[in-house]
């Protein structure tokens, strides 16, 4: 059977057709973020409900299958940000960008955003100030050039108890397909090894990594795309994501599943107001 990776090459034309357009927070009846967040319809559930419900779906299918995706969903992506820009403090001249470099350097997880733009406006710097914006420039540039890469996945971290809850779920009988924004050519030695390296289920017949076959395709045709050829693996039990926009289309796709969104960072892409999903925040319950 040839990998979604393999068969995708030709996608980057069709990206236009299944793009959600670039509206404003609240226009078609899309939100971004908080707004999208406050306007869904989650179920009253708290973590330990939610998996418990995952299980016997899980146990009663034929063939269950279960979506999960990888950044900011079962991976911390955070300490990646935050090794780049300590790498970029220390690449440039001693005294160019002195109030970035310092802020950088006491940098806080919990200041760490989606994007580098996120992380400068929580560190409080002025992007219309001259040597502000081009600091933010210089390290945008740093940032793109590795973040993408394989050398610095190492940084991630799985979140607390996720490698076990996906093991649980393979042991249960359920095939693991993860489906990333991640790109083939740039990330998948290092996304591979992280898995074995975390003790996510992987390396057997019954867990799939799909990766997108080039990163200038978007994410949401892909896993769309990807999304239609899940169907002859089994019955899609759950998926669990992080990006509202790519959660949406999962939904409307798969209305019969679970979908679990995982809130934690993501962009500012705007979505269609979801009614009959499920919010977690993490894979430990208390």
């Amino acid at each position: 059977m040839r990998t979604p990776t393999q068969d995708w090459h030709d996608l980057k034309t069709e990206q236009d057709q299944f793009e959600l357009p670039n509206v404003s927070f609240k226009e078609n009846g899309k939100l971004a973020r908080r707004e999208w967040f406050n306007a869904c319809e989650f179920h009253a559930m708290d973590e330990g409900t939610i998996f418990h419900e995952l299980r016997k779906r899980v146990d009663r299918a034929g063939r269950p299958v279960v979506l999960l995706d990888l950044d900011s969903t079962l991976y911390q992506v955070e300490p990646r940000h935050h090794q780049i820009m300590l790498e970029w403090c220390d690449s440039i001249e001693s005294q160019s960008f002195l109030e970035a470099r310092v802020k950088i350097m006491q940098l806080q997880r919990s200041q760490i955003g989606y994007s580098v733009r996120d992380t400068f406006g929580s560190l409080g710097i002025d992007l219309t100030e001259g040597l502000g914006n081009e600091a933010f420039e210089s390290v945008k540039e740093f940032w793109s050039q590795r973040f993408f890469r394989n050398e610095w996945l190492k940084w991630d971290r799985p979140y607390s108890g996720a490698p076990e809850f996906v093991a649980d779920l393979h042991q249960r009988g359920a095939q693991i397909v993860y489906l990333t924004g991640r790109d083939d050519q740039g990330m998948r030695l290092g996304t591979e090894a992280n898995l074995i390296r975390d003790g996510f289920p992987f390396g057997s017949p019954s867990i799939q990594l799909w990766m997108k076959p080039s990163r200038n395709l978007s994410d949401l045709v892909f896993k769309k795309t990807a999304a239609e050829r899940l169907r002859p693996l089994g019955v899609l039990i759950a998926s669990i994501e992080n990006e509202p926009h790519n959660f949406a289309a999962l939904q409307e796709l798969y209305p019969e599943a679970m979908h679990v969104i995982m809130d934690t960072l993501c962009s500012d892409r705007s979505a269609r107001v979801c009614q009959g999903v499920y919010r977690i925040r993490g894979f430990d319950p208390r």
